[in-house]
């Protein structure tokens, strides 16, 4: 008879004996396999730059351009500080009994120590008589020391031996050229003890008329004769505040024209 076959199937029915067992195997994904499926790629790390000619030669011009800006700067400071030492000054008295800019402190003029005075000895002016004041009661009073007169001072570098008459175009020529601004001290029509190298100055700048000022021949001191030569022998200029040298000759000579030298040589030098 004809068996019916069922309509289902057998599961889970056991191997047959002696049937080989047979397995599939695939490959694994590869590194382009990943990258082509969007993930699992890693990138590539950034490489170095390189050092090129053009690079070297960029990097050296910077290094050369930092350096002459400094160069430069460095060069400036001096003329920068010395414009604050003109604008600074050194302590002292002004016209309304305030500090000064007092710019007559600040002298580079070696101190003559060959013109030492006695104790007790007075100062005699160019004409060879007894120094008289020079400042006036009703302004502010000058000389190194301020006793109003142009008394010699061994520890006067710029020699406060000259009394002069002021005058506005020496107070504006001075300070333009030697940044000496006397105009916080002293008006024009006042009598002030200027140093050697300001009364030289206004000689060199104006042989005929020095700039306005009158030199005070009974009021200036005698030693400033002595002054003027000892610069001569030594052949150095006379300096201001920023360094421009004027000649001691022609400004001697100026004082003996203007105040000449007693026939006795009662000028004590």
């Amino acid at each position: 008879p004809t068996r019916a076959m069922s309509s289902n199937p057998m599961i889970g029915s056991p191997a047959r004996s002696g049937a080989v067992k047979r397995t599939v195997s695939f490959p694994a994904a590869g590194a382009s396999d990943r990258a082509e499926a969007g993930y699992g790629s890693t990138p590539d790390a950034p490489s170095a730059p390189e050092w090129t000619d053009a690079s070297r030669v960029r990097v050296a011009g910077r290094l050369l351009l930092t350096i002459a800006v400094f160069g430069i700067l460095g060069s400036l400071l001096p003329f920068f500080a010395v414009g604050w030492a003109n604008k600074l000054g050194t302590p002292s008295i002004s016209r309304t009994g305030a500090s000064v800019s007092g710019l007559q402190s600040l002298q580079s003029m070696p101190a003559v120590s060959s013109l030492g005075q006695a104790p007790g000895e007075s100062d005699a002016n160019l004409l060879g008589t007894p120094l008289k004041p020079c400042s006036s009661s009703d302004q502010a009073s000058t000389g190194w020391t301020r006793s109003g007169s142009c008394a010699w001072s061994p520890d006067d570098s710029g020699y406060h031996e000259v009394c002069v008459t002021m005058d506005d175009e020496f107070l504006a020529s001075s300070a333009a050229h030697d940044g000496n601004d006397l105009s916080s001290v002293v008006a024009h029509g006042e009598r002030w003890c200027v140093c050697a190298w300001a009364w030289a100055s206004a000689v060199e700048r104006d042989p005929d008329n020095t700039e306005g000022l009158r030199l005070e021949c009974e009021e200036s001191n005698a030693k400033l004769r002595a002054v003027y030569q000892s610069f001569i022998d030594r052949g150095e200029g006379m300096t201001g505040p920023t360094g421009v040298a004027y000649g001691p000759t022609r400004a001697l000579e100026a004082v003996n024209r203007l105040c000449p030298a007693p026939a006795s040589a009662g000028a004590r030098l």
